[in-house]
């Protein structure tokens, strides 16, 4: 349980860190992006694509290699497909997955 008091202390960290993530996976491959901007008028810079995402869920796991999963959508976008951020205890990034 201190563990995931610890984290949600720090929420506004792992926000920051889950964002820079996302940023830099979305520079490499834009397929979600493209995806949730192909008929409308959002950005398809990564960087300000990030910005507008909105923090939706919070999952922590005590026996999980991901001991936290962030779950991120497009706001503004009627869209059922996130990106999950997935974190170690550490606040490190374990994988970042499309996911529905």
């Amino acid at each position: 349980m201190d563990a995931f008091a610890a984290f949600l202390s720090e929420l506004e960290k792992a926000d920051d860190a889950a964002r820079a993530a996302l940023t830099e996976y979305l520079k490499r491959d834009s397929r979600y992006i493209d995806f949730h901007t192909e008929d409308t008028q959002t950005s398809r810079d990564a960087a300000k694509f990030v910005r507008t995402m909105q923090l939706i869920y919070i999952s922590l796991w005590a026996k999980n290699p991901a001991f936290a999963v962030m779950d991120y959508m497009p706001a503004n976008i009627e869209s059922d497909e996130i990106l999950a951020v997935k974190l170690h205890l550490d606040g490190s990034i374990f994988s970042i997955d499309w996911e529905s």
